[in-house]
């Protein structure tokens, strides 16, 4: 099942259940009222993206401070990073006969990402609420990787940069639900719109074996205005 599908079904049943809340004036749950009123302070954690379970791959936290009972915001901030040093092997078979090629490789790429969002919540008093957030975003990141690999005519080196700002608006659709006084589980669906300069560098460095040396260097710059699906993430929420 598609996690757009999952979602729907679950803002369908918050949808319902806020319904059914707004018939009956006592469906009201404490806890819930009492962590959204105004001047508390909560804090935000990412636990899955698109329904999916994986290994540390960056991490996300925002606070958040309400501003009234039905209003609040939201600063966030996911930090994504990965090293690698060491050597690739490559082995090949032609004819009974096996190679071994080892590529040294260095690679390092690390992004950020910043948003502040105006959350409008809907039925905060309920166990069940809809909450919609709208704000501006940055994501910038950073990546370089150097190879370099010896043929029987010449050793091969090259190095690689690249850099990526994107600056725009994002905004989520989702639905928080209450489990226990100060604890809470959300679902958010989110996009992202804005504009995007992507910079890339290859660096490359052949020497011969007949004392040739070869320098060449290729840069490309991109600009684009982008609409983005950012998918659905699941966190939860302490409020302090």
């Amino acid at each position: 099942m598609r996690p757009t599908l999952i979602l729907g079904l679950i803002l369908c049943a918050g949808f319902a259940m806020a319904r059914a809340a707004d018939a009956q004036d006592t469906n009201t749950f404490a806890p819930a009222s009492q962590a959204h009123r105004p001047g508390r302070w909560s804090m935000q954690f990412q636990i899955v993206q698109d329904f999916q379970f994986r290994g540390f791959e960056g991490a996300g936290l925002a606070m958040t401070r309400n501003a009234g009972t039905n209003s609040a915001w939201r600063f966030g901030v996911n930090l994504d990073g990965q090293l690698t040093e060491g050597d690739r092997t490559t082995t090949t078979a032609a004819d009974s006969e096996f190679s071994q090629d080892v590529l040294p490789i260095d690679r390092n790429q690390y992004s950020v990402r910043l948003d502040l969002l105006y959350l409008h919540r809907y039925h905060p008093a309920r166990r069940v609420g809809l909450e919609l957030g709208v704000g501006p975003a940055v994501d910038l990141l950073r990546y370089r990787e150097e190879v370099e690999q010896g043929y029987d005519s010449f050793t091969f080196h090259r190095e690689s940069r690249a850099s990526s700002s994107s600056y725009g608006i994002t905004g989520r659709l989702g639905v928080e639900v209450f489990l226990a006084r100060a604890l809470s589980v959300h679902a958010h669906y989110g996009g992202f719109f804005g504009y995007q300069q992507v910079t890339s560098t290859s660096l490359y460095h052949d020497v011969y074996t007949n004392g040739l040396v070869r320098d060449a260097a290729v840069e490309n710059q991109t600009h684009q205005w982008f609409l983005t699906n950012e998918g659905v993430s699941l966190g939860i929420s302490v409020y302090l």
